[in-house]
């Protein structure tokens, strides 16, 4: 299997993007930043426990 490093990877954006997912992502990325601050600081270092 061949891996591609992330620089060498192009961006994967559409050109336009419909509202109801505009709204989806943004109600995502509020529910992982809220999920993130109530993560143990072990787990969240990424260190485990």
């Amino acid at each position: 299997m061949i891996f591609e490093l992330p620089p060498r990877l192009e961006p994967c954006l559409p050109e336009a993007l419909e509202p109801e997912l505009v709204d989806l992502i943004a109600t995502l990325s509020a529910a992982s930043e809220r999920l993130g601050h109530r993560l143990h600081p072990g787990l969240a270092s990424g260190n485990g426990f």
